[in-house]
């Protein structure tokens, strides 16, 4: 293949990628937006059905005493990841503008990632907080305990892998195909679901 065909087979893939200004002046919007979120429906609905099946197994496994700080938990967790990654927008946002004038964003990302280990710390401090004065009544620790303690040890780190990974993402998107975004779901909830028939509620 010569380089006048491979820019010509390269310019036909990207005259047929949907363009954000010609849906924004009218020109097929839906096929814009059907372009752009088409992976983020896809792992939306999976890890809609995911997490009714997580809460199916909580139901079944959890007395309604656990039950409810066992959903008040995960849901603090989940609502605590969306918002953390909703403020490392302001970090993308550094990194590009950074990368424009061909600064280093080293700076602005570690600057981040000290404060996503502020944070990692205050989680694991409140996880400690929790075990120590923790209305369950008797020694030893329950499955609500450890419940917890796994929740906080998976954000803290969570919250450093996403900083780390927005620093990325700011200079450069890569490109994922649609298995890689999926198997992450599907081995969250099968190792879940393995562990659960293994341990039971433990």
């Amino acid at each position: 293949m010569t380089v006048r065909q491979w820019l010509r087979k390269r310019r036909a893939q990207l005259d047929g990628v949907p363009r954000l200004e010609d849906a924004l002046l009218g020109a097929s919007p839906q096929r814009y937006a059907v372009y752009r979120l088409k992976y983020v429906f896809v792992r939306a609905m999976l890890r809609t059905v995911f997490r009714l099946l997580e809460l199916a197994l909580f139901v079944s496994a959890f007395s309604f005493d656990i039950l409810g700080p066992v959903l008040w938990v995960r849901s603090v967790m989940l609502v605590g990841e969306a918002l953390w990654w909703g403020a490392l927008e302001t970090l993308r946002r550094d990194v590009r503008q950074l990368a424009a004038t061909g600064t280093s964003p080293s700076t602005a990302i570690r600057q981040w990632l000290a404060l996503a280990c502020a944070a990692a710390t205050l989680v694991m401090a409140a996880a400690g907080a929790w075990l120590i004065g923790r209305p369950a009544a008797g020694p030893g620790i329950s499955v609500l305990d450890v419940f917890v303690l796994g929740c906080s040890v998976r954000w803290a780190v969570d919250l450093l892998a996403r900083t780390y990974h927005s620093g990325v993402y700011g200079v450069r998107r890569v490109y994922r195909p649609l298995w890689s975004l999926l198997l992450v779901d599907v081995a969250d909830i099968g190792v879940f679901v393995l562990a659960y028939w293994w341990l039971g509620a433990w």
